[in-house]
């Protein structure tokens, strides 16, 4: 999508709904077409902001709703207990003003790490307060590229889409080493499991989400 041409045709929404798609790419060129004076930089900045929350909240809400479903299923085939299923829960609860600030800056591992916010049931006003702090932050610092750097906005959104590669790769790669030495300890019988046992618990566990 050309989302230059879109927002110069139709400025405040199109900043809305292009954001809610690529919010970097949006927000850099608000900023550019804020100092040409084609757009209202405060207008601009805060139809960035909420698109950029709005997004947000949807991937949240996936999580929210689908992740009774979805995690149950990933622990019977990665071998997860209740209880392990548990800690990571209270693991994101302890360090998720980090994680969350991760999501946003790294952008590309922002989408899995919102709908884990959800599925672990995170308490929405809380995501919404840490999400909508690191939101504001994010759009005034890509405005502010867009803006005095001009016409050197689609440089720098190569170079946001380069670092969040780079961070992609480096947490697939961490994720990945985390699974293989799992399924190691599964396939040697490290990681002993009654099914039958977890999956009553697991009813349970749906039951209190």
């Amino acid at each position: 999508m050309d989302f230059y041409n879109f927002i110069v045709s139709f400025k405040y929404v199109a900043i809305f709904i292009g954001t809610f798609i690529e919010g970097p790419t949006v927000g850099l060129i608000v900023g550019f077409l804020s100092r040409v004076h084609y757009i209202n930089l405060t207008l601009g900045y805060f139809s960035h902001v909420a698109g950029d929350l709005a997004a947000d909240l949807v991937y949240y809400t996936i999580g929210y709703f689908g992740g009774v479903r979805i995690v149950p299923r990933m622990a019977r085939i990665l071998r997860f207990s209740v209880k392990d299923v548990e800690n990571i829960e209270e693991s994101f609860d302890k360090h998720s003003k980090k994680v969350i600030i991760l999501g946003k800056v790294t952008h590309v591992i922002g989408l899995p790490i919102l709908i884990a916010a959800g599925g672990v049931r995170y308490k929405w006003y809380k995501f919404i307060i840490f999400d909508l702090i690191a939101t504001l932050i994010k759009s005034a610092i890509l405005v502010f590229i867009g803006y005095h750097f001009g016409g050197l906005w689609e440089k720098a959104d190569n170079i946001i889409f380069i670092f969040s590669g780079i961070g992609l790769i480096i947490v697939i790669g961490q994720v990945s080493i985390l699974l293989i030495r799992r399924f190691i300890k599964i396939k040697n019988g490290d990681i002993k499991i009654d099914g039958a046992e977890e999956e009553k618990l697991f009813k349970k566990w749906r039951k209190r989400k």
